[in-house]
This record gives C-alpha cells, structure tokens and sequence, in this order.
C-alpha cells in the first residue's frame, strides 16, 4: 500500500525484472516459479477460442479443460467465443484459469478486480483463496485487501512497514500508532479548536466513503453493461470512456481518504 508515486508499481516492475535498482540486488528464490496477471491481457493469437487457449501446450482433454474453465464462468457454448471478443473481465478470467493451472507458487497481480463486475470478483477471490503459493498483489479494492491479503506492506516514508493481517488490522494499528504519537507530542489535554478538527476530519472521512461506495458500485454497473453489449463498439467505446473516468474520480478519492486517515 502507498500514495500515489511512493514507488509500488517501480517494486513490481524490480520483482518482474523490467527495472533494476540503483544499489544492490534484487533476486527471487531459486524454487520460485513466478507468474504475472497484468491490468491489460494482451493475448498472441486472439483468432483462438477461449477453449484452445486454455488447452495451448497443455496435455488435457477436452472435457477436462471445459471443467475447469467452467470454475471461471466459462459455461457452455461460451468456450467458443474467440478470444478477441471477450469483454476485459472475461479476458482477465481467461488469463488466470491457465496461470493458476501451470506449475506457480508466486502470482503477481496488478490492480486484478478492475475489469470485474461482482460475479466475476467472487470468483478471483474464490480462486485465490485455493491457491497455496504467495500472492503479491496491488489494489485500491479495500474489500478485495480484506478477503485476500494476511499481510500489507505500505510504503512509508520511504521504507516498507509490515503489517501481518488485512486492511482493517492496517487501519487499526496505524489508528494506534497515531494515537501513541499524539500522546508523546502533546502532554497537555487537547484544546476544543482540536476536537473540533478531529470531528471535522471524520465527517469528511465518512463523505470520502459514501462517495468512494456510489463510485464502485458505478464501475460494477459499467461492467455489467459492457459484459453485455458484445461486438458493438461505439456503445463498447462510449461505457468504456466512462468508466475511465470514473475509475480516475475513485483513484483521486482514495489518495484523499488515505491522506484524511494518516495525518
């Protein structure tokens, strides 16, 4: 976790090997396999139907892989569909039922419930949860953090704190910390001019929050209709500007929850 420009996508291109450091080194361990689900899947072959994708250098039958693209909500004739007309959530389903399949115990994801109406994040979230290697993931999704995450590394001051539990523990133990710091600062009660702030703060918090609630919903709603509107790409075009912007609104609101909470 971390503001905007505190450095968490310069560490996941150094763990990807696409950035070096400017002292010492970077080195995964010799038994990692890694593997890497980005924000934007890009497929080689996108003539190819989900089916033959999955099954691509794979030795499984074909009543195999059905079931286990039906895990993802790959369900009959939908199997079929090329790749090149799946909608980002599918895509991004798509891309994790083979990653998940191969031989892994690192996955590495970038922002993953993006692109994802609710139906499809329960389902990452299911399939996460079964997976028995180390997740190292970025999100602004606070719910996703929550069911995923048993440790958080913030980016703080420019260091990385550990934190062993999810976002709520996060939230907990920074509320502690600020509250011993306060406590070290000021040895006198605090002044009403104080309170008053203090009241101010959280009332705005809960604003943030209503805002940052209506925002994803927002986003799922898009989702949804853009899951649905298939090959028509002026209507594909136009859900897909909006929900940019909406994501742009949601990443802004976030940065100013964050600084409400740590100040």
């Amino acid at each position: 976790m971390g503001s905007n420009g505190s450095g968490k996508s310069t560490i996941m291109r150094i763990l990807l090997g696409e950035e070096g450091v400017s002292t010492g080194k970077v080195e995964l361990g010799a038994n990692i396999k890694a593997a890497y689900l980005p924000q934007n899947i890009i497929f080689e072959d996108e003539v190819q139907t989900v089916l033959q994708y999955f099954r691509e250098d794979l030795d499984i039958l074909e009543g195999k892989a059905r079931e286990d693209l039906s895990k993802f909500m790959f369900f009959g004739e939908s199997v079929f569909k090329k790749v090149k007309n799946l909608s980002g959530g599918e895509k991004t389903r798509l891309k994790l039922s083979k990653l998940l399949y191969e031989d892994i115990n690192l996955l590495i994801l970038d922002e993953p419930t993006n692109h994802l109406d609710i139906d499809s994040i329960e389902t990452l979230e299911d399939a996460l949860i079964d997976f028995k290697g180390t997740i190292f993931f970025i999100s602004h999704d606070r719910y996703f953090i929550n069911t995923i995450c048993n440790r958080i590394v913030a980016l703080e001051n420019k260091q990385l704190i550990n934190y062993l539990g999810n976002y709520d523990y996060y939230k907990v133990k920074k509320a502690e910390l600020k509250e011993r710091q306060e406590e070290i600062k000021e040895k006198k009660p605090r002044k009403v001019r104080e309170v008053n702030e203090t009241k101010k703060k959280e009332i705005e918090t809960r604003k943030i929050e209503k805002k940052i609630n209506k925002l994803e919903q927002e986003i799922s709603e898009l989702d949804i209709k853009i899951d649905s509107i298939g090959s028509d790409y002026i209507e594909l075009s136009k859900y897909t500007s909006q929900k940019e912007n909406i994501e742009k609104e949601l990443e802004r609101l976030l940065e100013e929850w964050i600084k409400y909470n740590e100040n």
